[in-house]
Formats: C-alpha cells, sequence, structure tokens
C-alpha cells in the first residue's frame, strides 16, 4: 500500500471521515422517516372519524404523505452527491499522495518503488513494465518490470524493446495516452512519460485487477498524473545521481594532485 511519508499527509482523510458522518446522518434521517410513514399508515387505518372529517384527514393524509416523498427523493438526492463527494475525496488524496511519492526524493530505486506502488496499488495493475529512452543505443530499455505474460518475452532482447506490440508502439511514435478495452496479446494501457514536450519513456499495462470492472478508464487522472510526472521524477533523480558520481570522482582527482 502507499505510506504516508510526512505527517501533513497523515491529516488528509479528514475528509473521508466527514462523509461517514454524514452517512451516519442521512441513516438517521431514513429511520425517522420511515417510522413516521408507519405511524401514518396505522392512524389511517384505526382512526374512525365522522364523515365530514374523513374526507378531510385523508386530504391531510395525502398532502403529508407528498411531503414526505419530496423528502426521501431529496435526501435520496443528497445520499448521491455525498458519495460522489467522498469518491472525488478520495481520488484527490490519491493523486496528492502519488504526486508527492514520486518528488519525494532524488533515488532512482525509490522513484522506481513509488511507480510500481501507485500502478499496483493505486491503479490496480497486476502485469506492467516501465521503458526508458536508452541513452547509449537511443532505443528503449526495460527499467521495471512486474508478472509480465509469457509473449511479452517476444518483445525484449534482453532488458531491450525491440517492438512488436501496437499500442506501445503507437505510443511511443506519437506521444498520446492510449486505453483499450481489450488487450489480447497486446498491451491495455500505454502510458507516455514525458518531460515537456518530450517522451523520455512509457509505462505498458497488461493485466488488472479482477473487480475493475470498468478496466483503466475509471484511473485517467492518476495515469495522467503518471504522464506528466513520473518522467520527470525519474530524469531528475538520474541526473542528480550522476552529477553526485562525477562530482566524487573530481574530489578523487583532486585529492590525488601534489599539495593534497
Amino acid at each position: 500500500m502507499i505510506s504516508y511519508k510526512n505527517d501533513a499527509l497523515k491529516q488528509v482523510p479528514s475528509s473521508a471521515q466527514d462523509g461517514a458522518e454524514w452517512a451516519r446522518t442521512l441513516d438517521e434521517l431514513n429511520s425517522t422517516l420511515n417510522a413516521a410513514g408507519t405511524l401514518l399508515r396505522r392512524l389511517d387505518s384505526e382512526l374512525v372519524l365522522p364523515p365530514d372529517r374523513s374526507a378531510e384527514m385523508q386530504t391531510e393524509l395525502e398532502t403529508v404523505n407528498t411531503e414526505m416523498a419530496l423528502v426521501k427523493k431529496d435526501r435520496d438526492l443528497l445520499a448521491s452527491q455525498l458519495s460522489d463527494a467522498v469518491v472525488q475525496t478520495a481520488r484527490s488524496m490519491n493523486l496528492y499522495v502519488a504526486t508527492y511519492q514520486l518528488h519525494g526524493t532524488l533515488d532512482p530505486e525509490e522513484v522506481l518503488d513509488a511507480i510500481a506502488e501507485i500502478v499496483g496499488d493505486l491503479i490496480g495493475a497486476k502485469s506492467f513494465m516501465i521503458l526508458l529512452r536508452d541513452q547509449e543505443t537511443d532505443g528503449w530499455k526495460v527499467v521495471l518490470q512486474e508478472d509480465l505474460p509469457t509473449h511479452t518475452m517476444e518483445l525484449l532482447s534482453g532488458s531491450q524493446y525491440r517492438g512488436g506490440d501496437p499500442v506501445i508502439d503507437a505510443t511511443l511514435a506519437d506521444s498520446r495516452l492510449r486505453i483499450e478495452a481489450h488487450g489480447n496479446e497486446s498491451a491495455i494501457a500505454a502510458v507516455p512519460l514525458r518531460m515537456e514536450h518530450s517522451i523520455v519513456g512509457v509505462l505498458a499495462v497488461f493485466r488488472i485487477l479482477a473487480h475493475k470492472v470498468d478496466g483503466l478508464n475509471e484511473d485517467r487522472e492518476l495515469l495522467d498524473m503518471l504522464s506528466d510526472h513520473a518522467g520527470s521524477a525519474l530524469l531528475a533523480a538520474e541526473v542528480f545521481t550522476s552529477t553526485r558520481r562525477r562530482l566524487k570522482t573530481l574530489d578523487q582527482l583532486v585529492g590525488l594532485l601534489p599539495g593534497n
């Protein structure tokens, strides 16, 4: 699961607690309305009135029943809006935590771990891989993989991606995010990892959890966030590591000079 890395993040779920309190309030309102309806039906069946009052009481009862129906309709609408608000709050919290995790470190391995947690825990991917541009060969190398299907081995030569998956190849060509309804033997999603206007890698998803009946469409915001932030976070970490390595080498060379 995604772990919170500072105290500020631990305060994020308070909106979800407010949602739970609203849900309990709606349940109490529902119980009260049901009890009132039962009482009115009982009065309607047991109360014996003179003919001239019976018609008047019947009209009043119909008016009350109409008002109760309107209250129930408003209650159902409020419950639906509350449910939507709770879902949106949870999504916003996930986006906040995921973005923080990506930019909370300059260690390339930790950035990759953060991406794996987001893809596995928040998006629900069971099988995926990340490709980054290989500066030496100008090709694409696999830097992270999880439970790849057997047929994907035909796409790889060691850690190099040779091409052959139509969804991945199309995204590498035009830098567009793609979500497929049925992947068959190809990827069901290809997410371009961008650095400004250039593509530096691709997240390819092959399988997701069975309970995600709507596929990856419900996670479009998270996928867009990964497209905008994961590539820059990885490159920043690699540049930092490379610069630190060079500075260390330079310090060692300076130490070898006479007089040091």
